[in-house]
């Protein structure tokens, strides 16, 4: 038990390293290419749940939003997403049976890559269908 939580745990920071690593690449490749893409930031970090001790569960193909822009967390549970920079951004976790969970981020020129994790720990379950109609029925 405790070797696959090193292992989770490795895992997701390894892949967190190479998402934060990739995307400081593609901003050096916009800001060289292009003046007007120097204005982009990115945000990059996982969803899942810590079980309020030292583990992490990954929620695989999570949607995560801000605006009109989405992205589908990939099979260890990591995303990123490009942001204008000098502006605060909503963005959204959304994950099977929670509610949405919202932060805000403010990218600037000074920090423009920003590690945004979304714990669900604690976070209120979305009610079934069912349950609701259950209720209207009594």
């Amino acid at each position: 038990m405790i070797l696959v939580a090193i292992i989770i745990l490795s895992t997701s920071t390894i892949q967190a390293e190479t998402i934060k690593n990739e995307a400081e690449d593609k901003i050096a490749e916009n800001i060289e290419d292009d003046e007007e893409s120097s204005c982009l930031g990115c945000i990059y970090g996982s969803v899942g749940n810590s079980h309020g001790v030292y583990t992490w569960t990954t929620y695989p193909f999570a949607l995560v939003t801000s605006g009109i822009k989405s992205t589908i967390c990939g099979i260890g549970g990591g995303y990123s997403m490009f942001l204008s920079l000098n502006r605060v951004h909503y963005v959204t976790a959304h994950v099977i049976g929670y509610k949405p969970l919202t932060k805000y981020v403010h990218l600037t020129t000074d920090d423009p890559i920003q590690r945004v994790n979304f714990d669900m720990y604690g976070r209120e379950r979305e009610s079934s269908e069912s349950n609701s109609m259950d209720k209207i029925e009594s």
